[in-house]
């Protein structure tokens, strides 16, 4: 079992590498899209993509978690889950063409007539896209998914910026985000050698699990787009640009980095499925790299966000400020039980996870139509936070109940990076708040690196102290240590090697 947890720790950090670098292009890309553009394109695109992400439900059975989770699986499935996953995305392609004049009415939004069309092409390709990709994360080979992501995401980088440059509209989104679809679809058949064919013959053992996977999705679907709905139809594409914009930079911390670690714990939590002890010892293990980064990662950004936005965003942009505070605290608390819905799937038991986003959207839609109507987009956020704070306890009843886990145990795992986040966020807001802002972009742009610096180095003295002061027990802080000298060792033998003039293995 310590192979397949050292594979996990390896894969967690491919992923996170992957993420990071995705994240680190879709940063820039941000970063210069919101100087050329308005908030009001941002806004006709999350408009549009709020009406794509609905009807692609139809294609959100989750047929690769299935692939990954089953154990006996064979080509039959894999060519089912393929044509079914082609016929799902060019049924949505054709609902997406007939629902596009009804939807730009619902916004009263013409324009989006046309965007919605150029999306509904972008769906029809992804259907295309090789399944055989899925064994690249069901046999945890995540460099070769590290290539495949990294290049489909420069490519739809190399399109967005200089159609942005050159015609200075919502369009170089729509190129970004079509050529992406394009670009996976190719790169998937020229990373794996697998090549599908039309079938439907297991379409029973797919489905029998997948129904729960769907109910899922529409769910989750529920509750991160229910705001575009509400908040475009409400106050109109700026204050929705505002929101998406606020909402995009806000996960880049918390949630965007704790999906890579997710998707690389969730095979190899379904290789000890059965063997409830070392679930719940991998369990405790991410969960303690999650809180060691989501944690610091998503206090800090809320304490730095008012030097910021006027930095990297603009003068036209600092009504993100308080959205981004708010938001990014939603997505700390997400961030730390994202991991909880891979031990539902990997031991069978997706209702659970259906259960809790059933709860959460029952709570948060009510109250979104409220307060987004008396406060806009703010009042969006709010509700957000105040919903992920009532459903946290009911996920975490569940999880401690499902694998035996005592809850001190439990908080064993993540006390010490909230405690020294809570240590960091309260200084670093105190110097931001004496440093204050100012209209000069160098003064704001020194008021940030010095917060930064101040975030790190606290959080990262905090921990260890508390750290070493338990006796430096076997949990996240170890692992990172381990790998880190691993890193270096295989670094200094590289170069030693290249010096002996000798090529490194």
């Amino acid at each position: 079992m310590q192979s397949l947890g050292n594979q996990l720790a390896k894969g967690a950090v491919w992923m996170i590498l992957l993420k990071f670098s995705e994240r680190g292009l879709g940063l820039i890309s941000t970063l210069i899209l919101v100087r050329l553009l308005a908030p009001a394109d941002f806004g006709l695109v999350a408009m549009a993509t709020a009406v794509v992400a609905g009807l692609e439900l139809i294609n959100a059975f989750g047929f690769e978690i299935v692939l990954v989770q089953k154990r006996n699986v064979q080509d039959v499935h894999y060519n089912t889950a393929w044509t079914f996953r082609l016929l799902f995305a060019t049924l949505a392609a054709v609902m997406l063409v007939s629902l596009s004049i009804p939807a730009a009415s619902f916004y009263e939004e013409p324009r989006l007539v046309t965007i919605i069309l150029v999306l509904a092409l972008g769906t029809f390709v992804g259907g295309f896209a090789n399944i055989g990709t899925v064994q690249f994360q069901k046999e945890l080979n995540f460099p070769k998914e590290f290539i495949l992501r990294l290049t489909v995401k420069l490519v739809s980088f190399s399109i967005a910026v200089p159609l942005a440059f050159y015609l200075r509209s919502y369009w170089a989104l729509l190129g970004g985000m079509v050529s992406m679809r394009v670009a996976l679809v190719v790169m998937s058949y020229v990373m794996h050698s697998y090549r599908p064919r039309f079938s439907i013959e297991a379409w029973r053992e797919l489905f029998s699990f997948s129904i729960w996977l769907f109910i899922g999705n529409l769910l989750f679907f529920l509750r991160l787009r229910s705001a575009d709905f509400i908040i475009g139809k409400m106050t109109g594409s700026t204050q929705l640009g505002l929101y998406s914009v606020s909402y995009e930079l806000a996960d880049l911390p918390t949630t965007e980095f704790v999906m890579p670690v997710n998707r690389a714990a969730f095979p190899a939590y379904s290789k000890v499925a059965n063997d409830q002890p070392q679930l719940r010892k991998h369990y405790l293990d991410v969960n303690g790299l999650v809180a060691l980064f989501a944690f610091p990662a998503g206090l800090g950004f809320g304490a730095i966000a008012e030097l910021m936005v006027p930095v990297l965003l603009g003068e036209k942009w600092l009504e993100t400020v308080e959205l981004i505070k708010v938001l990014v605290l939603n997505g700390t608390l997400i961030a730390i039980q994202v991991n909880i819905s891979s031990i539902y799937l990997a031991l069978g038991r997706p209702n659970l996870s259906v259960l809790v986003s059933g709860v959460y959207v029952a709570l948060s839609l009510p109250m979104l139509i409220y307060f987004t109507n008396i406060h806009g987009a703010i009042g969006a956020a709010w509700v957000y936070l105040a919903t992920s704070l009532i459903v946290a306890p009911l996920n975490y009843f569940l999880l401690l109940r499902l694998l035996r886990l005592k809850l001190g145990t439990f908080l064993a795992s993540m006390w010490r990076p909230l405690a020294s986040s809570a240590v960091m966020y309260y200084l670093v807001t105190s110097f931001v708040d004496y440093f204050g802002t100012s209209d000069n972009l160098a003064v704001n742009l020194w008021g940030l690196i010095v917060g930064v610096v101040i975030g790190v180095s606290i959080f990262s003295v905090t921990d260890a102290l508390l750290w070493w002061i338990c006796g430096r027990p076997d949990g996240a802080e170890q692992r990172v240590l381990t790998v880190l000298e691993s890193r270096i060792a295989n670094l200094s033998r590289r170069v030693k090697m290249l010096r002996a003039g000798k090529q490194p293995k």
